[in-house]
C-alpha cells in the first residue's frame, strides 16, 4: 500500500481515452513513444502504473494515484504531456489538429474489480476465441 508521511491509500482508477475522431494512429513507434511518455509522466506525478494497453484507437490505463491527485487532474496531465511529446516526435500528427478527443472514461476500482479490470486490460490486443454453437 503506497504511503506518505501522513497518509496511506489504496485508490485505483481505470482510465480510457481516444484519439480525436477515434483515428487508428496508435501503432508501431507511435505506440511505443506513447507508452514511454505515459510511464514517464505517471512516475513524475508519483502515480503507480498497474497496467497499460495501447490499442490503435484507444488507451486503457490502470493506475494507483495518491489522494492529492484527482482523476480529472491526472487525465489532464497525461493527455497534455503525451500530446506534446507525440507532436514533437511526430510533427505530422500535430498538423492534423488535436491528437486526443476531449473526453475520457474513468472508473474507480476496488480490490475485486481491480483484478477483473487488470485481466481485461492485459487481454487487449490478443485474439479472441469465437463462440460456436
Amino acid at each position: 500500500m503506497p504511503r506518505r508521511r501522513h497518509a496511506a491509500w489504496r485508490i485505483a482508477y481505470h482510465i480510457v481515452w481516444i484519439p480525436k475522431y477515434r483515428r487508428k494512429i496508435l501503432r508501431g513507434r507511435i505506440a511505443e513513444t506513447l507508452r514511454e511518455a505515459i510511464r514517464d509522466k505517471t512516475r513524475e506525478l508519483g502515480v503507480e502504473t498497474i497496467a497499460l494497453a495501447v490499442m490503435p484507437d484507444h488507451i486503457h490505463l490502470i493506475v494507483s494515484a495518491p489522494p492529492s491527485i484527482s482523476p480529472s487532474e491526472l487525465v489532464r496531465h497525461l493527455k497534455g504531456y503525451t500530446a506534446r511529446r507525440l507532436g514533437e516526435e511526430y510533427p505530422w500528427l500535430r498538423r492534423r489538429g488535436h491528437i486526443w478527443a476531449r473526453g475520457y472514461w474513468v472508473s474507480t476500482l476496488g480490490d475485486v474489480s481491480i483484478e477483473k479490470a487488470l485481466n481485461y486490460v492485459l487481454s487487449q490486443g490478443k485474439p479472441k476465441a469465437l463462440n460456436r454453437r
